[in-house]
């Protein structure tokens, strides 16, 4: 009887250890898988400043290009208005010499 009482005692004795190293591993495992996804995170975050910076400098790109297209109409149009300006005070004074000179 007293041998059987033993070997219940060194099975409970290795089942508790079997139960402890299995926590363990476990919480081993579950580090592994915390670090794991803090790597994880930090990768994705780098890529998200990594695109968001690309998007920002094409977008400053294109505002350049449209911002240069806007001057060159307004450049256009001032050009346009200038020479009409000039085309009439030409005009004006003409008029204003045919009607002072006989």
């Amino acid at each position: 009887m007293r041998e059987k009482l033993e070997e219940v005692k060194r099975v409970e004795r290795e089942a508790d250890e079997t139960v402890e190293a299995a926590r363990a591993e476990a919480a081993e495992i579950r580090r592994g898988g915390e670090r794991a996804m803090r790597e994880l995170l930090a990768e994705a975050r780098q890529d998200a400043e990594r695109e968001a910076e690309r998007l920002r400098q094409e977008a400053e790109g294109r505002a350049e290009e449209e911002a240069s297209l806007i001057r060159g109409a307004a450049k256009s149009e001032c050009d346009r208005l200038d020479s009409a300006v000039a085309s009439r005070v030409d005009e004006a004074v003409r008029w204003t010499i045919e009607r002072l000179v006989p």
